[in-house]
């Protein structure tokens, strides 16, 4: 980023900005801090995560997109999945699920899910044990690896063309959105990649193969839209 603004900088302050900004994420991501901070610090680190996914070949990229939705469908809805098992064992032991989490709040009640849960933000005993007056941290969670592989999914259609990119965007958000309706109206475990990645991979090749020759040739023949 330095570079690319070409803002001068030397060692000792990058140094001491680098050290600051590491510690107060720790400390908000893994003890205490507010949710607006640690939504920002989980939000660059996955966007981070999928820049340095970015140096891989295209359909190596895609077919690891693939692969990891099929993962995440035995890992979420078998009765053997690991996921599926660290859930089931955290709600016996009453504790929080040990895993990073991106939060938002909500007001109503949906059962825990091992990637997109619902929590009651109201008093009173909730099913993880404790008390969750209000408690900011309740809500919708998506776990940061599927927010990584989303960006890993939108990045990799920027590489092509903004339309491959507004299409995958759109694609990623209308599967999210499934899955969470998905969520309210079985009340079960579900896992939150294979949707949007479906849609995703869809949209994709779908906008390069149709819509992109199409507003290349429009733009050919001096068409604006």
């Amino acid at each position: 980023i330095l570079q690319v603004f070409q803002i001068p900088m030397d060692y000792v302050t990058l140094s001491f900005a680098l050290w600051n900004f590491a510690a107060v994420g720790l400390i908000s991501v893994f003890w205490k801090g507010p949710l607006l901070l640690q939504q920002t610090y989980l939000t660059i680190m996955s966007s981070l995560m999928a820049f340095s996914l970015t140096n891989l070949s295209s359909w190596t990229t895609w077919i690891l997109l693939a692969l990891l939705a099929i993962w995440d469908l035995i890992a979420v809805l078998c009765p053997f999945g690991p996921l599926r098992i660290l859930v089931e064992s955290s709600r016996n032991d009453k504790r929080e699920i040990p895993a990073l989490l991106y939060s938002a709040t909500s007001g109503e009640e949906i059962p825990l899910s091992e990637n997109i849960r619902y929590n009651r933000g109201e008093g009173g005993v909730s099913d993880e044990g404790g008390i969750n007056c209000d408690d900011e941290r309740s809500g919708l969670k998506l776990g940061l690896g599927d927010f990584v592989f989303y960006s890993v999914l939108v990045a990799q259609a920027a590489l092509f063309d903004w339309i491959t990119t507004v299409a995958c965007i759109v694609a990623v958000l209308t599967g999210l959105n499934t899955t969470i309706f998905l969520l309210a109206i079985y009340k079960k475990a579900l896992p939150a990649l294979p949707i949007s990645i479906a849609f995703g991979m869809l949209f994709y090749f779908v906008a390069r193969n149709t819509l992109v020759p199409y507003a290349q040739s429009l733009g050919l023949s001096l068409i604006a839209v």
